[in-house]
């Protein structure tokens, strides 16, 4: 079962990450602080490419539960 991943939606895009929900996992743990850094730019740069796409706010929300 996969712990991280990601996933395109729409014109954003996810990652997703549970491998803990404290600091304690990521203190001691250079690799978890790398993965989440990298995870989280490549997220932020669906931003980038919309805004060279002109893109309206507006396509990237969702009226699908998220639960």
């Amino acid at each position: 079962m996969p712990v991280v991943w990601t996933k395109k939606w729409g014109h954003g895009r996810v990652f997703y990450n549970s491998l803990g929900h404290t600091d304690i996992v990521f203190e001691d743990a250079p690799a978890s602080q790398e993965l989440m850094r990298r995870g989280m730019l490549w997220a932020i740069e669906g931003k980038d490419i919309a805004i060279e796409r002109n893109l309206d706010p507006a396509v990237f929300e969702s009226k699908a539960k998220m639960y």
